[in-house]
């Protein structure tokens, strides 16, 4: 009976050790990860960080003030820059080169976390899939976005832009300013719908479209 406890109570020590060494391994390894990731990330040019925060503070602006921010500091470091929310490192690429090297590339398929917002919209389609889920979901698709099947697209979008440069012009004549992105946006509507799925919505010409106004809601 001594003997069994003896050997119960060594057990139980080695298990409780192992688990510790277990724990400092996994804390070094991310630590040595980390640490690796900020150095290279570091190399990037971008706004000075404050200790802690980094630049989360500059962030607690409105939503209207973000994009012309992210735009003068990508005017003053590069097309390339690096941000630091926290602890959380972060790299806004805005040149072309670097964003072709990141849609072009096999290996860089898995999304980020704040792309997790867009779940209850998007689902769990193409743009947000993980790795195995969007190879199959790309596989799928390329023979649709082939040279030769996009040559049967040309006349939709050919008939498409007409409508567009027709209503702009309509729209010029007013002589004041207009937001051009909802013109566009119908008309690229109409595009897709009458190319991939064979449905003409007519949103241009009827000025509105549901789905349009769901996404501004």
């Amino acid at each position: 009976m001594e003997l069994l406890s003896s050997n119960y109570f060594e057990f139980q020590a080695f298990a409780i050790l192992l688990s510790i060494c277990l724990f400092i391994f996994l804390i070094y390894k991310n630590v040595s990860t980390y640490r690796r990731m900020a150095k290279l990330l570091n190399e990037f040019p971008g706004p000075r960080t404050i200790p802690i925060f980094g630049n989360a503070l500059s962030f607690t602006i409105n939503h209207r003030g973000f994009l012309p921010m992210v735009s003068t500091w990508l005017r003053q470091y590069g097309g390339e820059i690096r941000v630091w929310l926290a602890h959380k490192p972060v790299l806004i690429c805005a040149s072309s080169h670097s964003v072709q090297k990141v849609l072009t590339s096999a290996s860089s398929t898995v999304k980020g976390e704040e792309s997790c917002i867009l779940a209850s919209w998007l689902g769990d389609g193409l743009f947000i899939a993980k790795r195995h889920k969007w190879a199959m979901l790309r596989k799928l698709l390329t023979p649709a976005f082939h040279f030769k099947a996009l040559e049967n697209f040309v006349n939709v979008f050919s008939q498409q832009s007409t409508v567009l440069v027709e209503i702009l012009e309509n729209e010029s004549s007013k002589e004041e300013t207009i937001d051009v992105f909802q013109f566009v946006g119908r008309a690229t509507l109409d595009m897709i719908c009458e190319n991939a799925m064979g449905i003409q919505l007519w949103a241009q010409t009827n000025g509105f479209s549901n789905y349009s106004n769901a996404i501004k809601e």
